[in-house]
């Protein structure tokens, strides 16, 4: 690694070069000799993304802390904050950094999906159903959070609105397996039996 030369653009090609191979201590090395060069804000979120996935939580909060300190309105600093919380178990605080990124404009679906998270963390099921059912209105293909909404609809026995959210889904992501099995679930909870058993007779009709 050390025969790379001391160029920023070079040694930042090299550490997505081996992200794409998945070494990721060779990724780290070269990120870290980016940002020797000088603070590089990008660089800094992939060094505390990298920690995160690695679950090194000392070095993530390194890199999370020097990028709120430097910006706390920042809303990927914020978002990386509550990931770094929910690893360390710190749902409430997490939920706080979640309302924080949002605030400051990050990625609705990113941040929705992480405060559902860190609100089913805390045991706040209701508040969780009901950031996550947004998320859904407005990203209806995300299996991430119809995951999470199917997790806090069931805690809660919701099963008449999933069985509404997760049909919708199914229709329009009919190779989902999973959420076929799922809606199934929901539908004869919810006392649609018969529905249930209709849709598998029509399935049978249309496949001969």
């Amino acid at each position: 690694f050390r025969e790379w030369p001391e160029d920023g653009e070079v040694l930042k090609w090299a550490a997505k070069l081996c992200q794409s191979l998945q070494l990721f201590d060779g990724e780290r090395v070269f990120l870290i000799r980016t940002l020797s060069l000088g603070e590089d804000r990008k660089t800094r979120e992939q060094l505390a993304k990298l920690a995160l996935n690695l679950k090194d939580l000392s070095e993530a909060t390194q890199h999370v802390q020097a990028l709120i300190l430097s910006d706390p309105n920042d809303g990927s600093a914020q978002w990386l904050q509550g990931i770094l919380l929910m690893q360390s178990q710190e749902w409430a605080e997490a939920t706080k950094s979640f309302r924080r990124a949002l605030c400051c404009g990050h990625d609705p679906r990113k941040a929705g999906i992480g405060l559902g998270m860190a609100c089913m963390g805390i045991g706040d099921v209701e508040e969780a159903w009901r950031v996550f059912e947004q998320v859904v209105l407005e990203h209806p293909d995300d299996s991430e959070a119809m995951n999470g909404l199917i997790q806090s609809g069931t805690s809660l026995k919701r099963w008449t609105g999933l069985s509404q959210h997760l049909s919708r889904f199914v229709e329009r992501n009919p190779a989902e397996c999973d959420m076929r099995f799922a809606l199934a679930g929901a539908e004869v909870r919810a006392g649609r039996a018969a529905h249930v058993a209709d849709r598998r007779q029509r399935r049978r009709v249309a496949g001969r």
